[in-house]
Formats: structure tokens, C-alpha cells, sequence
């Protein structure tokens, strides 16, 4: 009876079935790939991003916001909570641009410059809503080169190799961040200063030089200050 059961559930998202055959997948993966390079959590700000007031219908250019077409938050609180289907197309909208844009993943496998972890041979993604019905996913990243923790140890500790240990510590801090950088310029105002930094667009790429630098970085403040348990890319 059980066995029929399964069968049954085997297609239905979220049951005990449906999460064993994910975990199963992910076993395969990794006895293809090896254990993965990264595990992240992406979790969309859709209660501030504009694409979600877009998606609803609403007659705004999301590249060039006005003042009062910002999301406000509890008005789109409420736009998340009245239209689930909007905010799910927002989610998959938002995901697939991740793993192009972010990732960079290629499944034809010919793109060899990768995105900002490097060139990604493999993900996994398990989707899963939060204590507010919306969702969030859980995703295992394999990038190309990558070694498994026996092969890290033996570089490290049976070998030896310092430029290798080096080069490890080198690549992570490059990658993941886990601080909020200083203000560059308390008097430069960027879109991010008087609004929610997932609410509006990011720094004028028309600006040059350190101007832009620094409009990047207060951004990054921004950001980080809204979220400051949150690790960044």
C-alpha cells in the first residue's frame, strides 16, 4: 500500500515523495560532480521590487521609476498577498535571470567565462515557501575545477602547498563578502539612499571613474545596512 502511495505522491510538490526523489537527484549529482562548490540562498525582495508592481499590471517603466511609482511596502504587501500567481511569475522571472545573469550557467556547456563564482558546470534548486506564503530557493552551485574537501586537505595539510592555500583563501574573499563596507562619500546621493536598495535600479553607469566607484559602494552600504545579517556576491 505504502509502495502505491509513493507512486501516487511521487508528482505532488512538497510531499515526502516528491523531496526523497530530490534528494536523490542530488545524490547522483554529486556522485557526478562531487560535492558542490557553494550552497546559497536566493530569497527576492518581492514586496519591494518594482518588476513585482509591473507584473500586476501597473503602467511603469522599471528603468526609469518616478519618485511615487517606488513601491511602498505595506501597499505591496498587500499587491503580494491578494495576487500569489503574480508574485510566483515574479520569482521565476527573478530565478531565471539569476542563473543566466549571476551564474551564468550554460547547459551547452561552451560559454567559458562563466559568471561571478566562476564557470558553473551544475545546479540544484529546491523551491520552498516562507512563513508569508511567498518563496525562496535553496541552491547547490558546482563550479568547474572545483575539488572536494579530501583533495582541499591533502593541497593543504599532506602537502603542503601554500600558493595553493593562498589561492583558495584569495578566491573566497573575492567571492563571498560578509561586512559593510565604509561610506565613500557621505555627501553622494545615489537611488539607494532615499529608498529600499531592492526597490529601485542600481548607480547611473554614465558616471566615471572614482564617481562611479564610490556610487557603487554606497549602494553596497545601503544594501547592507537594510539587510546586515545578509552575506553578499
Amino acid at each position: 500500500l505504502m509502495k502505491q502511495v509513493k507512486l501516487v505522491t511521487a508528482h505532488v510538490p512538497g510531499s515526502s515523495t516528491s523531496r526523497t526523489i530530490m534528494h536523490n537527484k542530488i545524490r547522483g549529482l554529486m556522485m557526478d560532480r562531487g560535492l558542490p562548490s557553494f550552497y546559497i540562498t536566493i530569497n527576492p525582495a518581492d514586496v519591494f521590487n518594482p518588476v513585482v508592481k509591473f507584473l500586476a499590471g501597473s503602467d511603469i517603466d522599471v528603468d526609469n521609476l518616478m519618485p511615487d511609482e517606488v513601491p511602498d511596502y505595506w501597499e505591496q504587501l498587500y499587491l503580494v498577498a491578494e495576487n500569489p500567481a503574480v508574485a510566483a511569475h515574479f520569482f521565476n522571472v527573478y530565478m531565471k535571470a539569476f542563473i543566466s545573469a549571476i551564474l551564468g550557467f550554460d547547459k551547452t556547456q561552451n560559454n567559458l567565462e562563466g559568471g561571478v563564482l566562476g564557470v558553473v558546470k551544475a545546479y540544484y534548486g529546491c523551491v520552498e515557501t516562507q512563513g508569508r506564503g511567498t518563496l525562496h530557493c535553496h541552491m547547490m552551485v558546482w563550479v568547474e575545477g572545483g575539488l572536494n574537501p579530501d583533495e582541499i586537505k591533502r593541497h593543504i595539510v599532506d602537502e603542503g602547498d601554500i600558493a595553493f592555500r593562498d589561492r583558495l583563501l584569495a578566491f573566497l574573499d573575492d567571492t563571498i563578502s560578509n561586512c559593510v563596507p565604509v561610506d565613500p562619500d557621505p555627501e553622494l546621493v545615489v537611488p539607494a539612499t532615499t529608498h529600499h536598495p531592492c526597490s529601485v535600479r542600481g548607480v547611473d553607469q554614465h558616471l566615471s571613474g572614482d564617481r562611479l566607484a564610490n556610487a557603487r559602494k554606497k549602494r553596497h552600504v545601503s544594501l547592507s545596512r537594510t539587510m546586515p545579517n545578509a552575506q553578499t556576491l
